[in-house]
């Protein structure tokens, strides 16, 4: 049987004529090839038809399936990595298309493999790193050789390499992609670690408004808990959408907001913003008065007869059956129906028909609306409104995210309700839409940011511009075994990838706001706090605290909190982890307590003392 191989300086990777990888090696070492086919097809039912021939000849990798397609991919050897570019498929009757697809085994042993997709429309199933599925997946629906966002067809590179040439490596790859055909920083991806250091620091989510009257205040209190960094969200801030500043608050716009980035500058804080993605607020000018035609609906219905502006009823061509009015912050529905300019509210459907709680909803003119007119259900989660995937709309956020960044002077963003792409085509597509809004963003920056977005695996292009990963919601109880489960956590993701790992966040105020709840919450004490900074410490892992903090008051545990912080923010800018503290930390259960500026061991038995950073 013939066996096709491909060569880098580091790298052999083998095919055999059925297609099937068979190796996947240094030159001299250690085979990590999991058996399987090197590439795959997914079917719109899921299911999948393996490679089961394989032809190599003039840089073509000729690739035939069970099903009989065929596809034609592009290789070529680079000294330290390869590339592979779809070329040509007999037809495109499938979801996906996998032309690369490795699976290596979970012992690198110094060798690391790793898959980068090159273009817009190429889907990695992981982000880069230290992979163990390298697989590059191109779809029909998004477009196999341009999309109306990029003229590339679909291309990956394949990296196998020692961990210390990796990081370098990453950076010549990314230096073979085009300019603007995706995100690019100089904080991010392969870069990420440039920026460790501001990454590595503990910030605050800030929902409270901070404005000049109150924010020497603000100032005082994370001095004292030694954060060091803010996220300005928008509910305190901006509204966004149109990302204009709140006027009760920053009367003369971004004028006034400015001032209170710039302060927070004095005072070497960095200030990170925390906008909602593609969402807008119903008090955005894309929803009222006049609705932006690129919101995005449900479904849609006919009027079945003309109705005047002071109508309860609206009557519909189409059956209403299973259509409710129920909204909640993680379901996909709303209320609100959207006839010409005007939304209305509806609190029944019922045989096509809709009862009529509210005419002229958000701030909308209540209309008459002529028989045959477009009734559409607008869509919302996070009970909020969306623009449509790829629509002017879509990018014009992207847009103003980006002005309002560039405007404020901020450093970081945390790019919040990245998870709810979704709602926009499908599970299939949430990697393609996710990545393409930050593209829009990122083309429109004057300078690179700290940058980290909600948690999700499937938009794994955010890659290419993440600074940090790991943010997770507030744990209510049992602190430290979740604490271990994110350190965990970050080991398989953060640390695989590069980028610099998140402990957060954290609520030191843990209380239900349901009354008949709160014994379901579990206090922080002080012991999980230590626990906690101790663990950040030795991994080089960020914190991230809610701003409840600030919330304690006069509460004993405040100044003890405040001391535990502290001294280890000091620790950390003077001392950096040894080998054997992270070793050790890594682990399960294993604590640290800080004293007299010397990290202990925390021993049962607190009269044996054991340096834990010697």
């Amino acid at each position: 049987m013939n066996t096709i191989c491909f060569k880098t300086n580091h790298l052999q990777y083998q095919i055999s004529s059925d297609g099937q990888n068979t190796a996947f090696s240094l030159h001299t070492g250690k085979n990590r090839i999991v058996p399987g086919p090197c590439a795959k097809i997914t079917l719109q039912d899921y299911s999948e038809v393996p490679a089961t021939q394989a032809a190599f000849k003039d840089d073509i990798l000729t690739v035939t399936f069970a099903n009989g397609t065929v596809a034609d991919i592009t290789v070529k050897e680079h000294p330290d990595y390869l590339t592979f570019t779809l070329k040509r498929v007999s037809n495109e009757d499938f979801l996906s298309l996998s032309f690369v697809n490795i699976e290596l085994d979970d012992e690198p042993e110094n060798f690391y493999g790793t898959l980068i997709g090159m273009t817009l429309s190429t889907h990695m199933f992981e982000h880069p790193g230290d992979n163990r599925m390298l697989i590059a997946s191109a779809y029909p629906h998004i477009g196999l050789f341009s999309t109306n966002r990029s003229p590339y067809p679909a291309k990956a590179a394949v990296i196998g390499t020692s961990g210390d040439q990796l990081r370098a490596i990453e950076r010549l790859v990314l230096d073979e992609i085009p300019d603007g055909e995706l995100p690019k920083s100089k904080k991010g991806g392969p870069y990420a670690d440039l920026a460790a250091k501001e990454a590595q620091g503990t910030y605050s989510i800030f929902m409270d408004t901070v404005t000049l009257d109150n924010i020497d205040v603000v100032l005082d209190e994370m001095k004292r808990f030694g954060i060091n960094q803010v996220n300005l969200h928008h509910y305190g801030h901006y509204i966004h959408g149109d990302y204009r500043c709140y006027e009760e608050f920053f009367p003369n716009g971004m004028a006034d907001f400015k001032k209170v980035v710039d302060r927070f500058h004095e005072e070497g804080i960095l200030v990170g913003l925390q906008p909602y993605s593609f969402f807008v607020l119903p008090q955005s000018t894309y929803v009222s008065p006049v609705p932006h035609p690129d919101l995005d609906t449900l479904r849609e219905f006919t009027l079945q007869a003309d109705m005047d502006a002071e109508s309860k009823t609206l009557y519909v061509e189409e059956s209403t059956e299973g259509i409710t009015p129920e909204e909640s912050y993680v379901l996909v529905n709303s209320p609100y129906l959207w006839i010409d300019d005007e939304f209305v509210k509806f609190s029944k459907a019922d045989n096509g028909s809709f009862t009529l709680a509210e005419r002229g909803s958000y701030k909308t003119v209540p209309s008459a609306h002529k028989k045959g007119a477009k009734v559409r259900q607008l869509k919302k989660y996070f009970m909020l409104p969306c623009a449509k995937a790829g629509s002017k709309l879509f990018y014009e956020i992207a847009q103003n995210i980006a002005r309002f960044y560039n405007e404020c002077g901020a450093d970081m963003f945390y790019m919040d309700a990245l998870d709810g792409s979704f709602i926009l085509d499908g599970e299939d597509y949430v990697w393609y839409h996710a990545i393409d809004f930050i593209r829009e963003i990122f083309a429109h920056l004057d300078r690179d940011p700290i940058f980290n977005c909600c948690f999700n695996p499937q938009y794994t292009g955010s890659w290419f511009v993440r600074t940090r990963y790991g943010a997770m919601d507030t744990p209510m109880n049992a602190h430290r075994k979740f604490i271990d489960a994110h350190v965990k956590y970050n080991y398989e993701t953060a640390v695989r990838m590069g980028v610099t790992p998140e402990l957060g966040w954290i609520d030191l105020y843990t209380k239900n706001r349901e009354p008949d709840k709160w014994w379901q919450n579990d206090p922080i004490y002080a012991e999980d706090l230590e626990y906690l900074c101790a663990k950040a410490f030795a991994t080089g892992a960020s914190l991230g605290f809610l701003e409840t903090f600030r919330h304690f008051g006069e509460q004993p545990c405040s100044e003890t909190y405040a001391e535990i912080l502290q001294k280890y923010a000091e620790y950390r800018k003077k001392h950096t982890p040894t080998e054997a503290a992270t070793k050790y930390l890594s682990q399960n259960g294993n604590a640290a307590y800080l004293q007299d500026d010397i990290l202990y061991k925390a021993h049962h038995d607190y009269a044996y003392l054991e340096e834990a950073n010697a």
